[in-house]
């Protein structure tokens, strides 16, 4: 089976068995100074105990293209991984283009107990799948679409979107006091060849759970990104139902300045805009001058 170009004759490929005496299977791809894909056609991959990693080089990403459909369950040995595939490496990412298909009881992780340093993993589709999506310590996990999934971050874990330009809609977000929700952003062009930036709105339809009463989630973004041009800018990042009760103490700002100076932090605030049905909370760049911080 060539992992590089696929093979049209062959119908699919699972990953795993459910048995622990040799259940547990690995999905390595290697990175030699090329950027590298496998593409799994037909009826693509089945993940149902085992890990998708990655060899060969420090902060490498791995494409990965073709159906992915999750079994595992996130329980005893029906456990799926995503993450570095050797303690040697690591800052690597693993891309599925998708698009992923699962039930509502799959479970698929960013990290976990068989992966061996922090990874990035990234789900470009996930508007087939019904299961839930889970982030551990130390991993990031960026998903794009619009789906039934649910989506848990743990403490010390990262969420964001696949891209800075897809959004993704989700029907429940919980994110541990501890985690960090992290807007990425782009620049894009415009009608009249004016450029802006801006970035992909996550959307939760149902239940969000972030922070605690004893601590926050912490929102993160670039002051480059997002710095004032002498008018007002309004970034939205997460709208969730009213029924969900936003609160805005739950988060905490935290800026990467850069080369900025540190003053220039005063200027960028996060407040939620109330709507009718929804509430989105926003980060707001001040025009320089401005003397009130909005809440």
């Amino acid at each position: 089976f060539d992992l590089v170009s696929g093979r049209t004759d062959v119908v699919s490929l699972t990953i795993g068995e459910p048995t622990y005496s040799k259940g547990y299977a690995r999905l390595y791809r290697r990175r030699d100074g090329r950027r590298r894909k496998a593409t799994f056609e037909n009826d693509g991959l089945f993940l149902q105990f085992g890990c998708i990693g990655g060899l060969g080089r420090n902060n490498a990403e791995y494409d990965v293209y073709g159906k992915m459909t999750v079994l595992a369950t996130g329980t005893g040995n029906k456990v799926f991984n995503l993450g570095s595939g050797s303690n040697s490496y690591s800052g690597q990412t693993v891309i599925l283009h998708g698009p992923l298909y699962g039930a509502a009881n799959a479970v698929i992780s960013a990290g976990g107990a068989y992966t061996f340093t922090a990874a990035t993993a990234l789900f470009m589709d996930v508007s087939p799948y019904l299961g839930r999506l889970d982030c551990l310590k130390g991993n990031k996990l960026g998903a794009s679409g619009e789906s039934a999934a649910s989506v848990k971050i743990l403490s010390g874990g990262t969420f964001m979107t696949a891209t800075p330009t897809n959004g993704l809609t989700i029907s429940s977000l919980t994110m541990e006091t501890g985690s960090v929700l992290r807007v990425t952003m782009a620049t894009v062009t415009g009608a009249g060849g004016q450029q802006r930036t801006t970035n992909a709105l996550i959307r939760v339809t149902g239940d969000v759970t972030a922070g605690s009463n004893e601590g926050t989630v912490a929102l993160v973004a670039a002051m480059s990104d997002i710095r004032s041009t002498g008018e007002e800018r309004r970034f939205p990042v997460l709208a969730v139902p009213k029924a969900a009760q936003l609160l805005l103490d739950r988060f905490t700002l935290d800026l990467d300045m850069g080369s900025f100076p540190a003053s220039l932090r005063r200027l960028v605030a996060l407040t939620i805009d109330r709507g009718e049905t929804e509430d989105v909370l926003t980060i707001v760049s001040m025009p320089v001058g401005t003397r009130i911080m909005l809440r």
